[in-house]
């Protein structure tokens, strides 16, 4: 698959999740915790992962998605929920041919919570892609292909994909 593709895909992405960021950091009175109170869930948490989701199927329907906000507290949970996106990315069905290779996005649509509820300018957003092997691949191994983090306050985003830096 075209990995400038993809990285322009994430990058949208994290630029319409930033979009709602600088609209909201620090105006959410109450937020839900997993595990503990430092370990935050807030409405713009939840709006930013369906904006970032809604990008990638849009342009990758067949990828496999798995974001922050859709997984259990604690690393168990975190286990759990990357061997599951990993096997469900498995096999692809896909019928078109630049569909055959599934990636994996891995998303933190705020990464900082704690910081951007208090409405410290220390967040952005984290995408991650990971290529998925398949029954015809060389590899048995995923192998991250892209990765994007956008910081919305200072309108900087840092991305790299597989041999381009």
């Amino acid at each position: 698959r075209d990995l400038q593709s993809v990285l322009r895909v994430a990058e949208q992405a994290a630029y319409e999740a930033g979009e709602i960021m600088t609209r909201t950091a620090g105006k959410i009175a109450v937020a839900k915790t997993k595990s503990n109170a430092r370990d935050l869930v807030t409405d713009s948490d939840v709006k930013c992962q369906g904006v970032i989701k809604r990008v990638i199927s849009e342009a990758f329907p067949n990828d496999v998605f798995l974001g922050e906000e859709d997984v259990g507290a604690g690393s168990e949970a975190s286990a759990l929920a990357l061997k599951d996106a990993l096997l469900e990315g498995k096999d692809s069905n896909c019928d078109n041919d630049d569909q055959k290779e599934r990636l994996l996005w891995i998303v933190d649509p705020i990464d900082g919570t704690t910081n951007f509820q208090a409405g410290l300018p220390l967040f952005c957003a984290s995408i991650g892609v990971v290529s998925l092997p398949t029954s015809s691949s060389s590899s048995s191994i995923p192998e991250v292909v892209a990765g994007v983090i956008y910081n919305p306050v200072l309108g900087e985003m840092t991305s790299s994909i597989r041999g381009g830096g």
